[in-house]
């Protein structure tokens, strides 16, 4: 009876410890395909403006084996992603909120123009 006095507060101590030192990560993380593009003559999209748009799963295949093979994907958070934006020259509030729709749909892209370069986020 001793021993089960002792056991129970020595096994409470173990478990305890055990659950501090697990650190849970609850950041989601989502994969990204980027590329860049040499913009045609007749592309629609004005120099320094973007777009998004939600895609089909078809959509999305199509995408990627045409305009991402090969390409390597990014594996990140929204905050990431966020920080992605900001450095093309989004600003904080569009970069904020186009981060938050790209993770909330299944498959869509951000595409933005600059110049004759064409800056494009796949997910």
């Amino acid at each position: 009876m001793r021993k089960l006095k002792m056991g129970i507060p020595l096994l409470t101590l173990i478990f305890g410890i055990m659950l501090t030192g697990c650190v849970m990560d609850t950041s989601t993380t989502y994969t990204f395909w980027i590329g860049t593009f040499s913009v045609p003559a007749d592309y629609s999209l004005q120099d320094g403006y973007y777009r998004t748009q939600e895609l089909t799963r078809a959509s999305f295949d199509w995408q990627l084996s045409n305009n991402f093979y090969n390409k390597p994907q990014y594996v990140w958070t929204e905050d990431q992603l966020f920080s992605y934006l900001i450095g093309l020259g989004f600003g904080n509030l569009p970069a904020e909120e186009e981060a938050a729709w790209l993770v909330s749909v299944n498959h869509g892209y951000i595409e933005l123009r600059k110049g004759s370069t064409l800056y494009f986020i796949l997910k």
